[in-house]
């Protein structure tokens, strides 16, 4: 049975051709040393050579996923900041950028820094990721820090 009750056996399987599959990468397709197995990527090739588009999709940034696609001979869009940007490496290019608005971005590093001070804020803008230093992450520890 399936989730609706039906008898699934008694149902033919679709015919229509697949045409795209969208794969994550972190605890999906990549194992835990960031390694992807000889299966997976005999599948991944064999769908391209099908014609099947193949997308990876990431919480990563576009540079960070750029060298799996590369390595798996993708060059389809790819899907980054957990849908917050398309990116197309064939031309370079983002495609889509969803920002968030500065006043919900400035809530949230406060919220962050009340919850869990020591947290690294990352931006990423244009590509160029800016961070806090490991040095100010621990300044904000200790200035966060309740006295003894």
């Amino acid at each position: 049975m399936n989730w609706n009750g039906e008898d699934s056996e008694l149902r033919p399987l679709s015919a229509d051709p697949v045409e795209l599959v969208a794969i994550d990468l972190d605890g999906t397709l990549l194992r835990s040393d960031g390694s992807i197995c000889a299966p997976s990527a005999e599948a991944i090739l064999e769908a391209s050579e099908r014609g099947v588009k193949v997308i990876l999709a990431s919480g990563r940034a576009p540079r960070k996923v750029l060298p799996i696609a590369e390595a798996l001979g993708l060059s389809n869009w790819i899907i980054c900041h957990n849908g917050a940007v398309v990116f197309d490496p064939a031309s370079g290019k983002t495609i889509l950028n969803e920002t968030m608005p500065p006043i919900l971005a400035r809530k949230v590093v406060e919220l962050t820094r009340k919850v869990a001070p020591s947290v690294a804020i990352g931006v990423d803008v244009d590509g160029r990721c800016y961070t806090e230093t490991a040095k100010k992450r621990t300044m904000a520890a200790v200035s966060a820090a309740p006295a003894a």
